[in-house]
């Protein structure tokens, strides 16, 4: 179900580029109606209850007697939160005004609901008991052909990453930021994420660690509280996590993922490390791991059962 969105700003061109914008990324779940005399906005608002307002903020006092859902205001001079008001900096790409609209109406009581995703989050989950050879670039790669069908983000918990390398993109925060955050005020973390993710063609990616060390110190538990975070106030459809042996809890992340793939090297070494990995996971009581892993890239694109 589609709900409705208006934008009001009396500059004419501005209200209706955005408004197309939105409206042609199908993902973004309100139709969008720009309006740019304060008139007609009014009686259309008056009339048909739109659930979300965007407004410049210098006109922030003309809608004060209409009720909606949430008000976002469009500012001419930065994203920020004032209280429990949200502004969008109107003069940047729509791709990062769309990201930062959904950023704060996944922290919204009022409206997290139409904006989030009808269906339970999947983790798929890549992980493999030995060396790997340029293996975050083909996991990169059909990260996006998954992401071109759904909702995806992607996550590299690799002790020595190279993704900035890897996605040709800078980021000015590291995962260590984002942990940071969810654990000092973990009510805005879908303002954070958005944030903080950058777009590689239709997939999302949030920073790696700057190091082996910072990533070692994160248990299993605040990897567990991440992804309820990610489920519960974003629409993403899929997270495919890039594992490595240096994460702790490394079993329990597995076991939580829906889908394993783990793609097989063909030497003696790999296969006998392969066995390896699986009498250890029978030895933790973790067979129901073997039963989720697939060897196969294109099982990415498969529904987990």
């Amino acid at each position: 179900m589609k709900h409705t969105a208006v934008i009001f700003d009396r500059e004419k061109n501005y209200g209706g580029k955005l408004a197309g914008y939105l409206n042609a990324n199908s993902g973004f779940m309100f139709n969008v109606l720009a309006f740019y005399d304060e008139v007609r906005f009014r009686d259309f608002c008056l009339k048909e209850r739109p659930e979300l307002l965007l407004i410049t903020e210098n006109d922030m006092d003309k809608a004060d007697d209409i009720s909606f859902a949430e008000t976002i205001f469009l500012s001419e001079t930065a994203t920020r939160t004032e209280g429990k008001s949200c502004f969008v900096y109107k003069y940047q790409s729509g791709e990062r005004i769309e990201k930062e609209i959904l950023g704060f109406l996944s922290a919204s009581e009022h409206i997290s609901r139409i904006v989030n995703r009808k269906n339970k989050m999947k983790v798929i989950s890549v992980y493999s008991p030995y060396p790997r050879s340029d293996s975050s670039r083909k996991v990169i790669e059909h990260s996006r052909k998954l992401a071109m069908r759904n909702r995806t983000l992607y996550i590299s918990l690799e002790p020595h990453p190279a993704l900035e390398y890897l996605v040709d993109k800078n980021f000015s925060d590291d995962m260590t930021d984002l942990i940071y955050h969810m654990k000092s005020n973990s009510s805005n973390m879908g303002m954070i994420l958005s944030k903080m993710t950058v777009h590689v063609g239709e997939l999302d990616v949030l920073p790696s660690f700057r190091g082996q060390e910072d990533l070692i110190e994160i248990p299993f538990e605040d990897w567990k509280e991440l992804l309820d975070h990610i489920e519960k106030e974003t629409d993403y459809e899929y997270v495919v996590v890039d594992l490595s042996d240096a994460v702790r809890g490394l079993y329990g992340l597995l076991n939580a993922s829906d889908r394993i793939i783990t793609v097989s090297e063909d030497n003696d070494i790999s296969h006998y490390r392969y066995l390896r990995y699986e009498e250890s996971l029978k030895n933790a009581g973790m067979e129901d791991v073997m039963k989720k892993t697939c060897v196969h890239w294109e099982d990415m694109y498969n529904e987990p059962a």
